[in-house]
């Protein structure tokens, strides 16, 4: 059987570290995908990741930057203290990778053709 995903968004929060009570390092964050369709509609995928892959996201990303999520989709449920039970999908990161411009890098630094030659290059 096959279970992956592979998803590229932009993170709807800066992404906070958090711990279980057993000790174990997590973050949950949610990454915006517009719909290739319907640009006026977005999908909000939930992402857990843990540990090392956990630490990382917080490290190096902030809200409204660009992120690949390479994962599996796993379901959970539960029941809340009213007795209600609650089910949700969500992604569960093997892998992050930056997509998109680097941070804080600025339109200035990239690369842009000469309008017109001026005579100054040698060739």
């Amino acid at each position: 059987m096959l279970n992956r995903y592979i998803g590229q968004g932009r993170l709807t929060a800066d992404p906070e570290l958090r711990q279980t009570d057993t000790g174990f390092k997590y973050v949950r964050i949610a990454i915006a995908i517009p719909q290739a369709f319907n640009k006026k509609e977005t999908d909000f995928i939930d992402v857990v990741a843990w540990d090392k892959t956990a630490e990382f996201v917080v490290k190096y990303f902030k809200k409204g930057q660009q992120i690949i999520v390479d994962g599996a989709l796993r379901s959970r449920s539960w029941t809340d203290d009213n007795n209600v039970r609650h089910k949700i999908m969500e992604v569960v990161a093997r892998e992050v990778h930056f997509a998109g411009d680097k941070a804080g890098k600025k339109d200035d630094d990239a690369f842009h053709e000469m309008e017109e030659d001026d005579g100054s290059l040698p060739f």
